[in-house]
């Protein structure tokens, strides 16, 4: 499958051809009541920045589907199979842009393949309101002022705007890459809290310690604290760090129930518990038997 040029491309959705042969900008608007809803894949030798400001689709980029709604600026990098799904209540902009159109690099890009929103597909980046108002009003400018042909400064001005686009779109995903970085870290503070309960439960059962870890002591063994651990905990596990320790706890309690012949208090001394009672308390709570009648039902 051969990638498609700029004019190739218009050929392809049914409309006309760009004004300048490696570089286009269009409104959705305009283009809706001739490209076609649904399109076969096809590969495109370009770059694409589009911003959807109203509408809904989906775009699938090298066999990921992508779901688009409100503001959302999204990529699509040279040489993807590209092929979409949308509604014909498209607003918004798209530029195609090729490296040959970028011919005034931002300091630290000297190619467009060094931008990092133009190196892996990604499914977009929901903006807030003052970003799309940017990124849309560049685009908006971009396209009134690429159709005025007969200004001897038409290429020159167009591709000044470009690296405009561009800036924007730079500030977009540095953001957007905070935030995924900040939900990245939080995911892995729940897969740290998991690791060190279960490595302290196991402790516990093959007696290499008598020292039972609580939300509190975990939350200073992780350097945060026991506030963010619980709201970490509940987001990614669905309970409170207590909660889930107990259920780790009464689960390594059954094990032991089950295949060893120590004495319930053992056990529950074992695993750190300070009286029977609460720890007969907390097992019924989990398993619904004491733990007598739960060994019992076992044998």
């Amino acid at each position: 499958m051969q990638p498609l040029t700029v004019p190739a491309y218009n050929t392809t959705i049914n409309v006309s051809p760009p004004l300048l042969e490696d570089f286009d900008v269009r409104s959705f608007e305009d283009n809706m009541d001739r490209v076609p809803m649904r399109i076969q894949p096809f590969r495109i030798g370009f770059y694409q920045i589009a911003i959807l400001e109203s509408g809904g689709g989906r775009v699938n980029s090298d066999g990921s589907d992508y779901d688009l709604r409100n503001c959302t600026l999204f990529f699509n990098l040279t040489s993807q199979i590209v092929y979409w799904d949308i509604q014909p209540d498209w607003r918004g902009y798209y530029c195609c842009l090729p490296e040959t159109c970028y011919t005034s690099p931002l300091t630290g890009y000297p190619t467009l393949a060094d931008f990092p929103f133009f190196r892996h597909p990604h499914p977009g980046i929901h903006l807030r309101s003052h970003e799309a108002l940017h990124v849309v009003e560049t685009l908006r400018r971009m396209h009134d002022k690429h159709q005025e042909t007969d200004n001897p400064h038409h290429r020159l001005r167009t591709m000044a705007e470009v690296n405009v686009l561009l800036t924007d779109c730079l500030q977009a995903y540095a953001r957007y890459v905070d935030e995924a970085a900040v939900a990245s870290n939080a995911s892995r503070l729940s897969d740290r809290f998991v690791e060190l309960i279960r490595q302290n439960v196991s402790e516990l059962a093959l007696g290499l310690t008598r020292v039972q870890l609580r939300a509190g002591t975990a939350a200073a063994a992780l350097f945060v604290t026991p506030g963010h651990l619980a709201e970490r905990t509940r987001q990614d596990l669905g309970q409170t760090p207590s909660a889930y320790i107990q259920g780790q706890l009464i689960a390594q309690a059954c094990k032991l129930l089950t295949i060893g012949e120590q004495g319930i208090g053992e056990i529950a001394d074992q695993l750190g518990f300070n009286s029977m009672a609460y720890f007969g308390r907390v097992f019924a709570k989990l398993t619904g038997k004491s733990p007598t009648g739960y060994r019992d039902g076992c044998g």
